[in-house]
């Protein structure tokens, strides 16, 4: 008898659901070939048996990509692709302990609506932290004047790499937050032999033109503030991804004073900026988490530090705010969401 999905995963995807308008989400149904650019269904294309990540129509374009430089670029990829292997072997096993008799298919099933639950409960917390990264890589973006010309990173990619965090209990209440750890974040060029193939499935098969997307969110949701610019950004796990892009809006007037506070601090001091990717990965490991869920993507002021809080009664988990306290003794900005 199949074996569906857990109740308690469904409990999990539905409980990280956003309410709030966002762009929509691209479709993860058809790819393109990484050399003839041909378009087909996933079902049928054939994936590079080396890095799990780059596919093909066929045998002869695998072949003809393999000689023209996705040999190099494959040894990169396997430098993680044995342990994302062992990963993904512990977690069907530990997938397969609390639904017995579940086929590998479902398992594997369960297995990617995990990574989307924990990609769409941190979500605002990843697009800060990609918004951060490329503050610190192009300085001059910290400062928010009209005539302030940003560099062009549509050609850039923030990364960010994944792997299961398995808990002790099989048969406890999974919490959204802390199924997954980062092992990786870094900026790429396209080009770069370590994201080989990702512009082609970011332009092509997620149809991924982040600016545009969200210059028309913010035309269709009235954002009172300009879009500066937009950060494109990956989450992978093993050849599950996520692309998206992070918005960077104007500060609102109740975020400015916050940024002129910060800047007179000496700038040998000012240590925030350079320490956002590890509180990231700190709150991603101590299972906190931005929010609320339903803040638009354009505030500021609004965006809290919080945790995810499983109801006895609903079995959904939910987002809760922390204390101020407790973020103080954490290390957190009192104003997490105003970046610069």
């Amino acid at each position: 008898m199949p074996v569906p999905v857990s109740d308690d995963t469904l409990a999990l995807v539905a409980s990280s659901s956003q309410n709030v308008p966002r762009p929509s989400s691209p479709t993860r149904t058809v790819s393109r070939c990484a050399a003839c650019n041909r378009e087909l269904q996933l079902a049928e294309m054939r994936r590079c048996s080396g890095c799990k990540v780059i596919k093909y129509c066929g045998a002869e374009c695998q072949v003809a990509d393999w000689r023209n430089g996705h040999k190099q670029a494959c040894r990169s990829y396997g430098i993680h692709a044995d342990q994302q292997d062992i990963d993904h072997g512990r977690m069907l096993a530990f997938l397969a302990q609390r639904s017995p008799g579940a086929s590998q298919k479902q398992l594997k099933d369960e297995e990617e609506a995990l990574f989307d639950t924990w990609y769409a409960i941190h979500k605002l917390s990843i697009q800060k932290a990609a918004i951060a990264a490329f503050m610190n890589a192009a300085p001059r973006a910290r400062v928010p004047e009209p005539n302030n010309e940003l560099p062009d990173i549509s050609s850039w990619l923030f990364t960010i790499g994944v792997r299961p965090r398995i808990p002790a209990d099989p048969h406890a209440p999974l919490d959204p937050s802390t199924m997954f750890t980062m092992y990786l974040t870094e900026f790429n060029k396209l080009a770069d032999p370590d994201v080989e193939g990702f512009a082609d499935m970011a332009q092509n098969t997620y149809g991924m033109q982040h600016k545009e997307r969200w210059e028309l969110w913010a035309a269709q949701n009235q954002a009172p503030r300009a879009l500066r610019t937009v950060v494109p950004y990956a989450v992978t796990y093993r050849w599950h991804l996520h692309f998206d892009g992070a918005p960077l809006f104007e500060p609102t007037e109740e975020a400015r004073p916050v940024l002129l506070r910060r800047w007179k601090v000496p700038l040998a001091q000012r240590k925030y900026m350079d320490m956002w990717i590890p509180t990231f990965k700190a709150m991603v490991l101590r299972g906190h988490v931005l929010g609320p869920p339903d803040v638009r993507p354009d505030a500021d002021m609004e965006v809290k530090v919080g945790r995810m809080v499983r109801d006895p009664d609903s079995n959904e988990w939910k987002w809760v705010p922390l204390g101020a306290e407790e973020a103080r003794r954490a290390g957190y900005l009192e104003e997490p969401g105003v970046l610069g």
